[in-house]
């Protein structure tokens, strides 16, 4: 699957600018991935703490 799609704009800055939101764009996912399994994990452990 390709999440990089093509460049609508023209130019050496519009290349540069394309590739600092693509990074970013990935960064985000990432984060959203960890706080995810955080969340999982926190709640678990606040779930298994409970009493029965």
């Amino acid at each position: 699957m390709a999440l990089l799609e093509r460049n609508h704009l023209a130019g050496a800055a519009s290349d540069a600018v394309n590739a600092i939101l693509v990074a970013a764009g990935h960064n985000m996912r990432l984060l959203i991935a960890y706080l995810t399994a955080f969340w999982r994990v926190l709640i678990t452990a606040w779930l298994s703490a409970l009493p029965p």
